[in-house]
């Protein structure tokens, strides 16, 4: 019985000193975080509310469904991809960038009539090699993350 009393007491001290240790840590974050000093961020005006259509992209580039199952969903054509920056164009649309429409916020800055965001997502190398030379021959502007 001894034995067993001894076990129980080293189980429930051990218990105590990880509580313990809890919850010092927790005081010790509370503590630094409330050190933090965040940035001000100036509230939205009730009034500025925008609507900016978003086309993500993930790949511009020639693919067969049959060898890239996955990335054949994800890839535009180049041969699409400036068919659709044409139409941008010819309708009057006009690219901006994250950071223009974060300016507009801020700022009394209007945005353009029609605008929009094209984004690149991942970074792919098509990126370089295929969008980026037809995004300068229409004068668009993107966002490659």
């Amino acid at each position: 019985m001894k034995h067993g009393s001894t076990t129980r007491y080293s189980i429930i001290g051990l218990v105590l000193i990880i509580f313990l240790a809890i919850l010092i840590a927790k005081t010790q974050t509370k503590t630094e975080i409330s050190k933090i000093q965040t940035p001000e961020i100036s509230p939205l005006r009730p009034q500025s509310s925008v609507h900016v259509p978003i086309l993500m992209y993930h790949y511009i580039r020639e693919v067969d469904p049959r060898k890239d199952y996955l990335g054949a969903d994800l890839s535009v054509s180049s041969k699409k991809f400036e068919e659709q920056l044409a139409w941008l164009q010819k309708n009057n649309y006009t690219t901006i960038t994250l950071d223009d429409i974060v300016s507009a916020w801020e700022t009394d800055i209007p945005l353009p009539k029609k605008p929009v965001i094209l984004t690149f997502y991942d970074g792919y190398d098509d990126f370089f090699s295929t969008a980026y030379p037809l995004l300068q021959k229409y004068s668009t502007k993107a966002t490659a993350y």
